[in-house]
């Protein structure tokens, strides 16, 4: 399935970032769920290819091709996860040591100025780079969910991506996570 089509499939134009991710998460676990029925349907013709009457070879490659189609598109849901491609805003880079709270943007406004009630948070996810208003997340984060100063905050992104490979651990081996993992 091409980028675009997978996009479509997301229906990412016009729509706020929860319902986004809450698609791509949903879409993770239809994909699981086939590559589980097509991984079975080849284990079975495995299993059977000894008897006179398995499967042909032109089925066995529809299976296949079957297959790497619905990896290509969890892969590629994964990496549009992982790289918060769904988001224009600014990115704070990779600081080194203390961060300098002028230096870090919202990525969903651009601004940089924050109150008690509504703060930046930076995303502690390994790789993402993205600070947010909590008024800017969709939806909106309360004080009450950020914890304690030194607790982990991850982004929606990055928080669906963590939700989307727990699903596919629930189908997949861990040496076939590890080669999915984009980050």
């Amino acid at each position: 399935m091409g980028r675009g089509r997978v996009a479509a499939s997301l229906n990412l134009s016009k729509d706020r970032s929860a319902e986004i991710l809450k698609r791509a998460r949903k879409r993770i676990e239809i994909l699981a769920r086939n590559w589980s029925n097509l991984d079975y349907q080849l284990q079975v013709h495995a299993w059977s290819s000894r008897k006179v009457d398995s499967i042909s070879e032109k089925d066995l490659a529809t299976l296949n091709a079957s297959r790497r189609k619905v990896g290509t598109e969890i892969r590629f849901i994964l990496k549009w996860l992982a790289t918060n491609s769904y988001l224009k805003g600014p990115r704070w880079d990779r600081l080194e040591g203390d961060i300098d709270v002028e230096q870090v943007g919202c990525t969903s406004c651009g601004m940089g100025e924050s109150t008690d009630e509504n703060d930046i948070l930076l995303c502690d996810h390994v790789g993402c780079f993205c600070a947010f208003h909590m008024k800017c997340c969709d939806p909106p984060v309360s004080i009450d969910e950020i914890g304690e100063e030194d607790d982990p905050w991850f982004c929606p992104a990055c928080d669906c991506l963590d939700q989307c490979l727990e699903i596919l651990r629930c189908v997949l081996d861990d040496s076939e996570i590890l080669t999915w993992k984009v980050l």
